[in-house]
């Protein structure tokens, strides 16, 4: 559904996604999806990396591995 503008309500909003994942390919897809969605993406490679990025900026939706190298996503 689009609004009044032809705009998509994700572009309208644009989230603020914190993506967290070890594997590279899968980070850049979803990452590819979440743009194209006009939701605003940070990425982590790992938990420790997660937390940085979020102390430094707050995200709106979280979405993480749950399975990590140095930290898990729980």
């Amino acid at each position: 559904m689009n609004d009044a503008d032809g705009s998509s309500p994700a572009r309208a909003t644009g989230h603020r996604v914190l993506l967290v994942d070890d594997d590279d390919d899968f980070r850049a897809m979803l990452r590819r999806i979440l743009d194209r969605a006009g939701h605003h993406v940070t990425e982590a490679r790992d938990g420790i990396e997660a937390l940085d990025r979020l102390r430094l900026q707050p995200a709106g939706l979280l979405i993480t591995d749950l399975i990590m190298p140095r930290k898990d996503g729980v």
